[in-house]
């Protein structure tokens, strides 16, 4: 089933009235619009999670070159990202590379690196950052802005 097929799906049971009790009403109706959102996201190319997946693809790029630099990683696991996460990883992985670098381990690393404890923590942090979320968007204009001409 298609993520359109289930969006639509929901949509055609929140309107529905046909379950009289309220209390059981409001319960599924907060259940399916949760998955309606994350359907909704998906659909929309957003990511709202770097799963398991996708932890273990970068893991091994940064175990094998050292570093977080999409330009040095991204090339061994980009063929086994669904196209709805390529764009977002690469900027997930650009975000980390360029943070602030700290000396660790005799030498320096982005302060943002991560692991298996905390690599959703991480993401999320990512998708909270308004200034370089921002950057992206200007960044995406100015393309499209030279484009045109």
């Amino acid at each position: 089933m298609t993520s359109q097929k289930i969006i639509s799906i929901i949509e055609a049971r929140r309107n529905s009235t046909t379950i009289p009790n309220r209390n059981y009403n409001q319960a599924i109706d907060d259940i399916l619009q949760d998955i309606y959102d994350a359907m909704q996201k998906e659909l929309n190319g957003e990511m709202t999670e770097l799963g398991e997946r996708n932890y273990e693809l970068i893991r091994e790029g940064v175990r094998c070159e050292g570093s977080y630099d999409p330009n040095e990683i991204y090339f061994m696991f980009e063929e086994r990202l669904y196209t709805h996460e390529a764009e977002t990883i690469w900027n997930f992985l650009d975000w980390v590379h360029n943070g602030k670098k700290v000396k660790k381990y005799g030498r320096m690393i982005s302060e943002r690196a991560f692991g298996r404890g905390n690599y959703e923590e991480r993401f999320q942090e990512f998708l909270n950052d308004r200034e370089y979320q921002d950057s992206l968007i200007q960044d995406e204009q100015r393309y499209e802005d030279q484009h045109k001409k």
